[in-house]
């Protein structure tokens, strides 16, 4: 998967903001953020001023993911 600077111009929500406060959580791909606890992410955005913008980008990079890897269904 790939770094999180190279989502930047398909998916606008995924900018330099948001890209520094993923680094300040060691955040730098798709893989560490699928390795990190979402929760705890959720949390830390919501004590920052651009919560809202922050909560929407991790919203859009679930998104990513799932478009990319959707779920298994037992059939």
């Amino acid at each position: 998967m790939a770094p999180l600077n190279s989502l930047e111009k398909e998916y606008p929500l995924i900018d330099s903001n948001f890209q520094i406060f993923c680094a300040s959580h060691a955040i730098y791909s798709v893989e560490d953020f699928l390795l990190h606890d979402i929760d705890a992410l959720f949390t830390s955005a919501t004590n920052r001023s651009s919560s809202q913008k922050l909560n929407q980008g991790i919203h859009q990079l679930l998104s990513i993911i799932d478009a990319l890897h959707p779920p298994l269904l037992n059939g």
